[in-house]
């Protein structure tokens, strides 16, 4: 794949910087994400992913985070949704992060994308035990 990087768009996102570069082959834009801290690459993989994965995840208790997935490995990003409580769902927020914290606040319904090599890499916290999250991610 040819990239010209001279053809680039910016967008700053508080915490990345994210460029797009035009392929070639099909004139179309590829994610580059950059952290302006650093000036490290974060998404260096411009094929487009061939896969998606989907899944739910639900939280035994409201004291343990726990991993979206126990190992799989994903090419951009996954959308990480509350389940809706008008379906069942949710009664609470949900926490989205990493091991460490779950500071993204998700009401039952809402969503999030986030960028990640792995889903084993993103942690969920809830307040009432046993709900959780739907997720797609490529």
């Amino acid at each position: 794949m040819d990239i010209d990087p001279k053809v680039t768009c910016e967008k700053q996102t508080g915490k990345f910087v994210i460029l797009a570069a035009i392929n070639d082959a099909d004139n179309k834009p590829y994610p580059l994400v950059i952290d302006p801290t650093t000036g490290e690459l974060l998404v260096n993989d411009t094929t487009k992913p061939t896969d998606t994965y989907d899944g739910q995840k639900a939280v035994a208790l409201i004291a343990t985070p726990e991993a979206l997935h126990a190992d799989q490995a994903i090419k951009h990003s996954v959308v990480i949704q509350a389940i809706d409580e008008t379906v069942g769902g949710n009664t609470s927020a949900v926490y989205v992060g990493n091991s460490g914290s779950q500071n993204i606040k998700l009401d039952p319904g809402e969503s999030t994308r986030m960028f990640t090599d792995n889903l084993n890499k993103i942690y969920i916290r809830v307040l009432v035990n046993g709900e959780g999250v739907n997720y797609n991610g490529s």
